[in-house]
């Protein structure tokens, strides 16, 4: 199968058919760009990382096959993607008018819950971008954002691009705030939830990619509560950046 992510194309060569379905969205009929082999290594390795974590949360947590391929695949692809200046970050996106919103934070801070909120409060101009796993696209004319639909238990993410416009960092607190972020905050938020190699030369290419980002897109930091109010706040503020 041929899949297509934030303008690379991917050959993927596993054995489970079932992890089809998690690829689908993105299947083309393009050239190939990169490859990616799964082999039974790949799947042990990955099946020992992920269930470990899995099992320590819940005791009677499983993880279907085609989980763990797809898993495997996602793990091959992030330091292909930077080949083609492509960057993962662990948060959630959304676009309001053509422009891209990036909130980035740790786990189960709200970053899903909080562009629900937009959703609630704009409607059908808000588009999720993606609500795990975005792939910024870092290119000449300008800095955009993709969504890849990596997590198999959330809902699908756009296929298109939007400008990402601006990356918010996102905490809970007791009220709405809203600020500026100053580059030196902006690059720790960006290296924090953005892939990085281990690969030294892809290291200080990443590194590289991330500062570019710090400097030609505007940052913010959130403060928020969890209601519809704060996607209002957040809004109001981003609209002008």
């Amino acid at each position: 199968m041929r899949v297509k992510y934030a303008g690379v194309v991917f050959e993927l060569e596993y054995g489970c058919r079932d992890a089809d379905r998690l690829f689908e969205r993105y299947a083309t009929d393009e050239g190939a760009d990169e490859k990616i082999s799964v082999t039974e290594e790949d799947l042990t390795r990955t099946f020992i990382k992920i269930n470990d974590y899995g099992f320590r949360q819940h005791p009677e947590w499983r993880m279907p096959e085609e989980n763990l391929v797809s898993d495997a695949i996602h793990e091959k692809m992030c330091p292909l993607l930077l080949r083609h200046d492509v960057l993962v970050f662990h948060g959630a996106g959304l676009a309001m008018d053509n422009r891209g919103y990036v909130f980035l934070a740790p786990h189960y801070t709200g970053k899903t819950t909080h562009t629900r909120h937009w959703q609630k409060c704009f409607g059908e101009r808000v588009t999720l971008i993606d609500e795990d796993k975005l792939l910024v696209k870092v290119s000449g004319d300008g800095i955009y954002v993709y969504g890849s639909s990596w997590g198999p238990e959330t809902e699908p993410g756009m296929l298109d691009c939007v400008p990402l416009v601006c990356v918010v960092g996102l905490r809970r607190g007791a009220d709405n705030i809203i600020e500026q972020m100053d580059k030196r905050d902006a690059l720790r938020l960006v290296t924090r939830h953005g892939f990085r190699s281990n690969d030294p030369i892809q290291l200080l290419h990443g590194i590289e990619l991330f500062d570019r980002i710090a400097t030609e897109i505007p940052f913010a930091s959130l403060q928020c509560i969890d209601d519809i109010s704060a996607a209002q706040v957040a809004y109001d503020y981003l609209k002008n950046v």
